[in-house]
This record gives structure tokens, sequence and C-alpha cells, in this order.
């Protein structure tokens, strides 16, 4: 098994998120290394078959779950929501818990987003 196969997942755990909980479509258990995914112990796998993508698979429903149950966040002192292609970025080298220790006064953060579109892109040699 390779952490680095799945690179979402060690980014969050080098970042030093404890666990992940990931909510996936039936269709991706055939993909290549899904395995080995559900092989992490500090990831959580759950199917999700609600919703379409018209209504973003019911995102929200998904949320409140993941957040309101025991055998997912619902026990977590601090949970970050994030689809796959979103990601927490800190300008300095710090990890996720130091970043928590100096809002220790706060019970809510709430951090904007950088959208990137084709005029951000950059064009990059390939070896």
């Amino acid at each position: 098994m390779s952490l680095f196969s799945h690179p979402l997942s060690a980014y969050n755990h080098f970042l030093g998120f404890d666990h992940m909980f990931m909510f996936y479509r039936p269709v991706v258990v055939d993909l290549p290394r899904f395995d080995e995914l559900e092989g992490l112990p500090f990831v959580t796998l759950t199917v999700n078959t609600g919703g379409n993508r018209k209504d973003y698979y019911e995102q929200w429903k998904t949320e409140k779950m993941c957040l309101g149950r025991p055998e997912f966040a619902m026990n977590y002192d601090w949970v970050m929501v994030a689809d796959i292609d979103e990601y927490l970025w800190f300008s300095e080298q710090i990890g996720v818990k130091e970043f928590l220790q100096r809002h220790d006064n706060m019970t809510y953060l709430s951090i904007g987003k950088q959208m990137y579109s084709l005029d951000h892109r950059t064009n990059a040699a390939f070896l």
C-alpha cells in the first residue's frame, strides 16, 4: 500500500488531519488503487448513492450526516468539510493543529476560497 498513490489523502494526512471521511459513488470501486485507499487506517470510505449530478448528489445531506453521527465526525473537536477539489493551504510552513492552536479561542472558522481558471494556468514541460 502506498500513501502517495492517493495524493489528497496523503496531503491532508501530512498536513496533520487525524482522520478523513470520504463519501464516494459506487462506480469508483473499480478504479485502480481503490483497494489501497480503502486500506488506509486514517480513511473511512462510505458509499453515497443519494442525489444526482444536478443537486450535487445531495451534498448537504452527506455533510449533515457526517457532522451529526458518532461513527463519522461528530466526536471530533474540529472538522473541515471539503470537496475532492478543495484543499487547505497555509502561506507558511505549519500544520493544521498549529493553525488551530493559534485560534483556540474560536469555535468556528470560515476560510475563503481562491478560484482558479484557465487564466491562472502556467505552461509546464513534462519530462
